[in-house]
């Protein structure tokens, strides 16, 4: 009875320190997002970049921990960490392929940012940026990615 009794604790103990917040378990889902901005690429005129696609938040079963994934509609896949700190979610910076019209080759470029999660949205506000090594100069500071969750 004793054995029972702590492995009854044991289980709940564990099972309770996995639990998400209530943050996380409210952002956790698939969303389709819409993002635009204004590119500016080395020299050129600026351009309008808009992407769109599939974003899934899936909980990393560690409090305030989240895995961003993003399937661009026509084009590449490419992921993330962030944390939900109540409706902040601060994404980690990560490197992930560009390709344009006006870009002969696709290029990394690096995205950071921030944004917000309501009720099934979720803003982000995030900043493009090329390679330190790169030779073309690639830059969009304000970039606004707007994702409505699935039902």
């Amino acid at each position: 009875m004793k054995k029972n009794i702590f492995l009854l604790a044991l289980l709940t103990l564990s099972l309770v320190g996995c639990q998400d917040s209530a943050e996380v378990r409210s952002a956790v889902g698939t969303y389709s997002y819409k993002s635009s901005t204004t590119l500016q690429i080395d020299t050129l005129p600026s351009v309008t970049l808009i992407e769109q696609g599939a974003l899934e938040i899936v909980s990393l079963k560690n409090k305030d921990s989240v895995l961003l994934t993003f399937n661009e509609l026509l084009g590449g896949v490419y992921s993330t960490h962030a944390c939900l700190d109540g409706d902040v979610i601060t994404l980690c910076p990560f490197t992930r392929p560009l390709s344009h019209a006006l870009l002969l080759n696709p290029l990394t470029i690096v995205v950071s940012g921030d944004g917000h999660v309501y009720d099934d949205n979720v803003v982000l506000n995030l900043s493009y940026q090329n390679l330190p090594t790169d030779s073309v100069y690639i830059s969009a500071p304000e970039v606004l990615l707007i994702a409505k969750k699935n039902k």
